[in-house]
């Protein structure tokens, strides 16, 4: 479910914007096929993320601020700051509440899309979803793998699909600021640094 969450997270994001008007299909139809900025919206959105292999769904809610994101998810809240390029999964569990701190780049997939990731993307259409209009990206990886992810203008991912399958549904969506503190680790909790650990033990070997 790890890959999956990251996955999809890799495929949303960007810059507030006004909720779609009526006749924003319109709109949609003459502006130009430019993949959207996915990293500075501000929003609060739900989604249920499906694992297209076993079908098991979990219900996410996920806040945006800036570069700063935060996922809560049965049983963990990860937390990722987009500027330091780290991620903090917090785990309650006994009344305890564990903080473990890893680089983005030991997730399989990170979350910023490269260059030439978003120039793989191509425009399919107009989609919806939410109750909001957006653009559909679609892209075939090398081993044949088709994506696809239905994007609103500014940036904040509706749908995802992988080989036809639902991943990523949106089910509500609120635009606005966010609590600073939403994206903190809650205080007294100590922040255990797996990169660190993995970096020890490696030397070790």
């Amino acid at each position: 479910m790890r890959k999956l969450l990251f996955a999809s997270v890799a495929a949303l994001l960007a810059a507030c914007g006004q909720p779609a008007q009526p006749d924003g299909a319109q709109q949609q139809a003459s502006a130009p096929a430019v993949f959207p900025n996915l990293n500075a919206a501000s929003y609060r959105i739900e989604a249920t993320i499906t694992n297209p292999v076993s079908g098991q769904a979990s219900n996410v809610v996920q806040y945006r601020s800036g570069s700063n994101l935060r996922m809560e998810m049965p049983g963990a809240t990860v937390l990722i700051n987009g500027e330091t390029k780290e991620a903090v999964n917090l785990v309650t569990a006994g009344g305890r509440t564990v903080a473990m701190r890893v680089p983005l780049s030991n997730f399989d997939v990170g979350m910023q899309m490269q260059p030439e990731d978003v120039a793989a993307m191509a425009l399919v259409g107009p989609c919806t979803g939410a109750g909001e209009i957006g653009s559909e990206w679609g892209r075939t990886n090398e081993a044949g793998s088709r994506s696809t992810g239905c994007l609103t203008a500014d940036g904040i991912l509706l749908k995802g699909t992988v080989d036809g399958k639902t991943t990523w549904e949106t089910t509500s969506l609120a635009r606005g600021p966010q609590d600073p503190a939403l994206f903190s680790v809650p205080a007294g909790v100590q922040v255990m640094d797996l990169g660190g650990l993995a970096a020890k033990f490696g030397k070790a070997q």
